[in-house]
């Protein structure tokens, strides 16, 4: 179940988007960090705030019903077309009334260039809750191809 969860996350976000503008603006009264300064999507039903470094987004804050998600990404791998590949990662859940942190995961990425694109052939993440247990799963993908009908795309 996991695994096919982390593998529609990882590909739902390589893909392209519909939308090519945003309404967003400067969080007020937030100081630039090392992870770039704050914007925030004005209208947005998850409350989204993105912190953005040059040509990266560094973190993502977003509530999801009763939990607030942050992604901060800690290193970031690019392709011979200088786009994007995540690296280290860590993605923090916790309690949208009382901020308490309910579980934790750094997440490794690791990928290999087949053809003219970018595969992943391992994730590992090593997810922390707050009752003190530890789960480490790692995913490796080996022996990568590509159907006939990419290879021959124009």
């Amino acid at each position: 179940e996991w695994v096919t969860r982390d593998m529609k996350s990882l590909v739902d976000h390589r893909l392209p988007s519909d939308e090519s503008e945003y309404d967003v603006s400067f969080v007020k009264g937030r100081q630039f960090t090392a992870l770039g300064r704050l914007i925030e999507l004005n209208e947005d039903s998850m409350h989204s705030v993105y912190r953005i470094r040059q040509d990266l987004i560094t973190e993502v804050h977003r509530t999801m019903g009763p939990k607030k998600l942050l992604i901060s990404v800690i290193d970031v791998k690019r392709n011979p077309e200088k786009k994007h590949l995540p690296g280290v990662y860590t993605v923090d859940w916790t309690d949208a009334k009382t901020g308490k942190l309910v579980s934790t995961a750094v997440v490794s990425n690791q990928w290999v260039r087949v053809g003219e694109f970018d595969l992943p052939s391992r994730i590992l993440k090593v997810i922390h809750t707050e009752d003190g247990s530890r789960v480490v799963r790692n995913m490796r993908l080996t022996n990568h191809k590509l159907l006939p009908k990419i290879l021959n795309r124009n």
